[in-house]
């Protein structure tokens, strides 16, 4: 939280939206916020110092809403993971990544990779890997 909150003491003007996506980025990493289920829009602009719809104005040349932004943590955060997470129930998956439901956790994986989350861990578990 150090380095956020120096970043914001050193502002004057409003914010570009390129440091607001700098900022929320630090923001949703520093603590894994991403990973609250219920986290708002306007909880992370307030985080940053803007407010949500200067957050939404950053996020909409990305080709992102609020929920797309923080999908794409919650997928890094399953890749990263996924070893840990093959064995347990999907919907307990979903929930440790931040997802509300599967089905969303589904959606995203889709959209990235192509893949649903059965397909993913079905290939994940097949695999040996090194200890």
């Amino acid at each position: 939280m150090f380095l956020l909150t120096r970043l914001r003491s050193r502002r004057k003007k409003r914010l570009k939206n390129k440091e607001i996506i700098v900022l929320a980025n630090v923001l949703l990493m520093e603590d894994d916020l991403y990973l609250e289920t219920t986290l708002k829009c306007s909880r992370v602009a307030q985080g940053v110092g803007s407010n949500r719809t200067y957050l939404w104005e950053a996020l909409h040349p990305l080709g992102l809403g609020f929920q797309g932004y923080l999908a794409r943590f919650r997928i890094l955060f399953f890749i990263k993971h996924a070893r840990e997470l093959a064995f347990l129930p999907k919907g307990e998956i979903a929930e440790r990544c931040g997802f509300t439901h599967e089905k969303y956790l589904n959606k995203y994986l889709k959209e990235m990779f192509g893949m649903t989350l059965s397909e993913y861990l079905k290939i994940l578990r097949r695999q040996k890997f090194p200890t």
